[in-house]
């Protein structure tokens, strides 16, 4: 996200809730590649990310979220952004696991998974960039 976008609203959901929105002047290192894709759009201090899912991070975006441990096991936090910031002072809380995103240590691993399965030849390395 673009460094002017950052304002108070962001701070503070990095204060509060632990929520760090990722912008242009931070480096965030993402060491898995991912079926569906994701698309990382922060970070949290206990080393997880919150990520859509299948589609780029947009606040009007019908793209679920997703918590994603130190562990790479996967979490829902909401069906949408704007459900998300709906429930926000609870998103730790409410999280349920998630079994729909695959975690791979290589691109070449997830491609022969996408190249068996017929699936699109795009890989995203946690989201940070196409490949």
């Amino acid at each position: 996200m673009p460094v002017s976008l950052r304002n108070e609203e962001y701070r503070q959901l990095a204060d509060v809730y632990d929520m760090h929105f990722i912008f242009d002047d931070m480096n965030v290192d993402v060491d898995f590649y991912t079926i569906p894709r994701i698309d990382i759009m922060a970070v949290d201090s206990q080393n997880g990310y919150i990520a859509t899912i299948g589609e780029m991070s947009s606040l009007d975006s019908n793209a679920s979220i997703c918590y994603i441990d130190q562990d790479k096991k996967a979490y829902l936090i909401a069906q949408n952004a704007r459900e998300m910031f709906k429930n926000i002072a609870h998103w730790r809380a409410e999280l349920k696991q998630y079994d729909g995103v695959q975690f791979f240590q290589t691109k070449e691993e997830a491609q022969e998974v996408m190249d068996q399965y017929g699936l699109e030849k795009v890989l995203w390395k946690g989201a940070m960039g196409q490949l």
